[in-house]
């Protein structure tokens, strides 16, 4: 870079952090606004002032972006942010990035004339992505059921990129998986892979009798006959987002341990994580395919 670029990373939790680490050691000059109630991050050019945070070539913005539409999230910032706070202040020339955001915010982006782009739509993050959320269901699998995974009967419903690491990384383990998918297509690759398959419509058809269940399925199929159907020693992890695939008042009421493994990355290896969201970033802003 000739002209060194200024990044503000503005909002979110400990991957953003290190994602800001990782562009300062990518040679750009880092700001981190948000963070007061994080430790120290002087060198990244931590401030509590948004104006100069905004004053940035590059903002980039947390995954998601909001919990609820209306916030920045910014669990470690000590005060609300409404998100209009950030996208009033947002010029033509700004490079923004975000993840998971919304139509109302793409919109106010393209009303600003800025260049925007949802990181979490980049085909190289997702899939590093969905590897640290199979290995944090894994830790979570260690850490909560008192037995070894090998052996273990385990479910996966749904068998996108977190449904394909999940099984793979469990079957390495010596775990019994069985996928239960929708499409032929998945359930062949699923097939391919060594794995037991099931048609997920015929989940409810017997009772099925397993350690574990991996919801990766962002659409409501563990209702009340899933839930009957399924032993109530099942310990359910659910890593979809919302609507998400458990019915989890349902759930609660018939006894089951539902863990909700929501944003796994983040928690579970926030530097790998922060490090893949620079380097989707990086990619982007030299041209590279992502």
């Amino acid at each position: 870079m000739t002209n060194v670029e200024t990044a503000a990373v503005i909002g979110g939790d400990s991957r953003q952090i290190y994602c800001a680490e990782k562009l300062r050691a990518r040679g750009y000059k880092t700001l981190l606004f948000g963070f007061e109630l994080s430790d120290d991050n002087a060198a990244l050019g931590k401030t509590d002032d948004l104006k100069k945070a905004m004053s940035a070539d590059i903002i980039v913005l947390p995954l998601p972006v909001s919990k609820n539409g209306r916030l920045l999230n910014a669990p470690f910032c000590d005060r609300e942010i409404p998100l209009s706070e950030i996208t009033n202040q947002i010029t033509p020339e700004k490079k923004v990035f975000y993840g998971m955001g919304s139509r109302q915010l793409e919109r106010a982006l393209a009303d600003s004339g800025c260049e925007f782009y949802d990181y979490y739509k980049f085909q190289s993050l997702l899939i590093k992505n969905a590897l640290l959320t199979a290995e944090g269901v894994l830790g979570i699998i260690t850490d909560k059921i008192p037995k070894t995974v090998f052996g273990m009967k385990v479910a996966v419903t749904g068998y996108g990129r977190i449904g394909y690491f999940t099984a793979k990384v469990l079957k390495a383990l010596g775990a019994q998986v069985t996928v239960f998918a929708r499409s032929p297509e998945q359930l062949t690759k699923a097939e391919c892979a060594g794995l037991k398959t099931a048609e997920i419509q015929s989940f409810c058809c017997e009772k099925r009798n397993f350690d574990c269940l991996v919801n990766t399925v962002p659409v409501q199929i563990l209702g009340d006959e899933a839930l009957n159907a399924l032993s109530p020693d099942t310990v359910i992890i659910e890593t979809a987002s919302a609507p998400y695939g458990v019915d989890f008042e349902k759930a609660k009421k018939k006894g089951f341990t539902v863990i909700k493994a929501f944003s796994l990355p983040g928690k579970t290896s926030p530097v790998s994580a922060g490090d893949a969201v620079a380097d989707a970033i990086v990619k982007k802003l030299s041209g590279g395919a992502v």
